[in-house]
């Protein structure tokens, strides 16, 4: 899952304005109840893009990956009842125990509550119960999101030079500094 193309990225946990919207920066996010969060899998043609992109910011790179994947919409529940979907992930199989998660984001205006990291958890609960023993994922070489999966309990197992470099035609950057090498990291569940 590559970094985000802005100043500060996280895409599971970090606040971006929305394109066509007008962003207020003093609005405070609507406070959330973590445990109303809840997994809804979704077709491949259901996901919205909008949120695929806040993790990945190439639709064409997208493109290549999420028709082979198992697609998980967060919602948010309020009185029993599904009200909107704040989050997407989604998750390609590799082997019968493994599976890498390609994508992971919540909606910019549900971020910085904690929801990415349950949101996370749930995903690993569940992929464990379908018999996956390991999930791995891609990312940039430094930055939030590299803090946030290392907090749910990856761990880097490779190094993979100029990835970005050789996959994104337009140069990502986060803090001012370009990302180059991508690492691989793996959680057994």
């Amino acid at each position: 899952m590559p970094p985000i193309n802005r100043n500060s990225s996280n895409s599971a946990e970090k606040a971006v304005s929305q394109p066509g919207a007008t962003p207020n920066h003093n609005a405070q996010p609507p406070t959330v109840d973590v445990s109303s969060l809840q997994l809804r899998a979704l077709a491949p043609a259901e996901a919205p893009m909008n949120l695929l992109l806040e993790a990945d910011p190439s639709a064409a790179m997208i493109q290549t990956y999420l028709s082979d994947c198992l697609i998980w919409g967060a919602e948010l529940q309020k009185d029993a009842k599904p009200t909107v979907m704040i989050g997407i992930c989604a998750i390609q199989m590799q082997s019968a125990q493994q599976a890498e998660l390609m994508n992971i984001a919540i909606e910019p205006a549900f971020q910085n509550q904690g929801l990415g990291s349950v949101f996370l958890q749930k995903i690993m609960e569940t992929m464990k119960l379908q018999g996956i023993r390991y999930l791995e994922l891609g990312t940039g070489t430094f930055g939030h999101q590299l803090t946030f999966y290392q907090r749910a309990g990856f761990r880097v197992i490779a190094v993979e030079p100029d990835y970005f470099l050789r996959h994104y035609p337009t140069p990502l950057f986060e803090n001012g500094l370009q990302h180059k090498d991508r690492l691989r990291l793996r959680c057994e569940l």
